[in-house]
């Protein structure tokens, strides 16, 4: 991946984590602590994650075409990456949790972690079935165009 693409896919990455992570903030945060009041300095929290993993997401990235075990060994070291780093900044501003929200965190993050998977796959599948289309249509166009001038030449 270069350039203009890889910054796009980290562009996706971070506003589909930053959803998400609001979205599992929310549902954790009335599960588990329905009488916690938050600061507006709690806003800053979902994008600081978006942006943590999407930076992460670089360790996936590669120059040269990797193997499936390659990839899937990449996405695994991935997801422990944003484990830790979601343990390690609640656990630097002092927020540590019981073993029930802790597991209920990891299992958390790891739905969040396959749904921006899913969506960035959808995304990328619905670009090449575009390419596709208009590379067969291209090619199309170039074979009656070539067979028009093989028509006229005789």
């Amino acid at each position: 991946m270069k350039g203009k693409d890889l910054w796009i896919e980290l562009l996706m990455t971070f506003l589909i984590v930053t959803a998400c992570v609001t979205i599992l903030e929310g549902v954790l945060g009335v599960i588990f602590m329905p009488d916690t009041q938050l600061s507006f300095g709690a806003f800053f929290s979902p994008p600081l994650f978006g942006l943590l993993s999407a930076l992460a997401s670089l360790i996936t990235v590669s120059k040269k075409e990797l193997t499936i075990p390659q990839t899937i060994f990449r996405k695994i070291l991935h997801l422990l990456m944003i484990e830790a780093m979601v343990f390690g900044i609640n656990a630097a501003v002092g927020n540590f949790y019981e073993p029930k929200l802790c597991i209920t965190l990891v299992l958390s993050i790891a739905v969040v972690y396959v749904t921006v998977n899913f969506v960035m796959f959808v995304s990328a599948q619905r670009s090449a079935v575009q390419f596709n289309q208009n590379l067969r249509l291209f090619q199309e166009q170039m074979l009656r165009q070539t067979n028009e001038e093989k028509k006229s030449s005789q």
